[in-house]
């Protein structure tokens, strides 16, 4: 079942991964979730059975390429730690029914609402926010906004394993007057309690309700987060330093492009 080609398409997917995590914040399960969706479905497994398996096991590689990438942005002191308690209260909230969710709906329902959702980001993260910046010193630490944030994160996360850094960062840069380095942060530490709450879900949901090879804990198949979470770890400090060197407003664009790249992806070719 796992083929040398196979193996090496974990391990590019992986390094990937990581790289746009250190990059971008984002989590990497937009590369991954493709990656394994359509490993699976070349093993023959039922296409409801491959989108949750791949939706779970991305999630399980975050906490390794977001714990990692949080250490490098934490060395640079990029962290905003009381407005990420809030987020990730918030995000605790949506990841317990995000899960839920992407379970009970159907295959190509979750791809539209992923692939909708990523060109609706592309343009908010693209959007001019200097008309803000005048009165950010003015505004006083929305913690509900942070909170709100955080629930809508958590819940899209469960849902297509993204792991909310993809809400986060332009959520964060628009709605909370952020930079965008200390939102990419903040985020890759949000993705880490994200993660880990979506993945312990699905361990639990999936315990007895599917029946498929060897080797999965819950919806998590082992062999492939083995491989993609070590993979992504070797990555992440690339792409961190790549991060700090990079103006603000090519992260944006470069953010952007990712997310309309994945929208087009998942909707027009599967």
């Amino acid at each position: 079942m796992l083929t040398f080609s196979i193996f090496s398409i974990f391990v590019t997917g992986g390094l990937a991964a990581g790289f746009l995590t250190g990059l971008l914040g984002i989590g990497g399960g937009a590369v991954m979730v493709p990656i394994l969706y359509h490993s699976f479905l070349s093993w023959g497994w039922e296409p409801r059975v491959a989108v949750s398996t791949a939706i779970a096991t991305s999630l399980s590689v975050m906490i390794f390429s977001g714990a990692k990438t949080t250490w490098e942005y934490r060395r640079q002191g990029l962290i905003d730690w009381r407005l990420l308690r809030w987020v990730v209260l918030g995000s605790i909230a949506g990841t317990a029914s995000g899960a839920h969710l992407m379970l009970a709906a159907d295959e190509r329902t979750i791809r539209l609402g992923f692939g909708l959702l990523m060109w609706l980001l592309a343009l908010l993260t693209i959007a001019p926010v200097y008309p803000l910046s005048r009165v950010a010193q003015e505004v006083p630490e929305r913690r509900a906004t942070y909170f709100a944030v955080g629930i809508l994160a958590g819940l899209l996360a469960a849902m297509f394993g993204v792991g909310g850094g993809a809400i986060l960062v332009p959520a964060l840069v628009l709605l909370a007057r952020v930079s965008i380095h200390k939102a990419i942060a903040s985020s890759a530490a949000a993705i880490v309690f994200s993660a880990l709450l979506s993945t312990s879900d699905y361990v639990y949901q999936g315990w007895s309700s599917h029946s498929i090879e060897t080797g999965t804990l819950g919806w998590i198949f082992l062999p492939a987060m083995l491989i993609l979470g070590v993979a992504s770890l070797i990555s992440v400090p690339y792409g961190t330093k790549l991060a700090l060197r990079m103006a603000p407003q090519n992260l944006k664009y470069g953010l952007a492009t990712l997310q309309a790249g994945i929208g087009i992806k998942i909707i027009f070719f599967g």
